[in-house]
C-alpha cells in the first residue's frame, strides 16, 4: 500500500492542475460571441454598442435607451396580469399633541423645623438658593408650591399640576 502512495499523489497533482488549466482557459476566451452591428433597442431606437480598444463588447445593455425600458421595470415580471400594484391610499397625518406643560422644579428649600401651637402649625424653611428663611403656614403659597400640610416631622407641597413634594426635617 505504502507503494502506491507516490503514484497516487503524482495523478491527482496532474488532475488537479488539468482542472486549473481548464478553468483559466473558460475565462480567457467568452463562450458568447456579440453580435457586430449595432443593437436595437426596445422601440427601435439605434445606438452603437459600447467596445472596448480590442473590439470587446464592455456592455451588452450599454446600447439600449434606459427609457424604453421603463415598462419592463414598471411592470411586476412575476404578475399574472402584469400591472404595477394599485397608489396606496393617501395616510392622514396624525393628530398634533401639545406635550403636558414641564412640572415646576423640584422645591428648592430645606425645612429646618415646625412649630406647632395648638391647631396652628408653621414651618421654618430655608431657600438654598437665596440663602433666605421664610415662615410657611398651611394654604401659603411659594415658588409655585402651595402648601398643603404641614405636620410633625414634615411639610407637603403641591405644585399648579398636581404633583406633590414633601419636605422632612433632617435628623441630627
Amino acid at each position: 500500500m505504502a507503494d502506491n502512495r507516490l503514484p497516487m499523489l503524482m495523478l491527482a497533482a496532474a488532475g488537479l492542475g488539468a482542472l486549473l488549466w481548464l478553468d483559466i482557459q473558460s475565462r480567457e476566451a467568452p463562450d458568447v460571441v456579440a453580435p457586430a452591428g449595432p443593437v436595437q433597442g426596445v422601440q427601435g431606437q439605434h445606438r452603437a454598442a459600447e467596445r472596448a480598444p480590442g473590439g470587446e463588447m464592455v456592455n451588452p445593455l450599454a446600447g439600449l435607451d434606459k427609457e424604453s425600458l421603463r415598462d419592463m421595470t414598471e411592470r411586476p415580471l412575476f404578475a399574472a396580469t402584469r400591472r404595477p400594484p394599485p397608489k396606496p391610499a393617501p395616510v392622514e397625518a396624525a393628530p398634533v399633541f401639545e406635550p403636558p406643560p414641564a412640572p415646576p422644579p423640584t422645591p428648592d428649600y430645606t425645612l429646618l423645623g415646625i412649630v406647632r401651637d395648638g391647631d396652628r402649625a408653621i414651618a421654618l424653611l430655608r431657600s438654598r438658593s437665596e440663602g433666605r428663611n421664610l415662615r410657611v403656614e398651611t394654604g401659603d403659597v411659594i415658588g409655585g408650591w402651595e402648601i398643603a400640610a404641614v405636620n410633625t416631622v414634615s411639610v407637603k407641597l403641591k405644585g399648579r399640576d398636581g404633583a406633590a413634594h414633601e419636605l422632612r426635617v433632617k435628623p441630627r
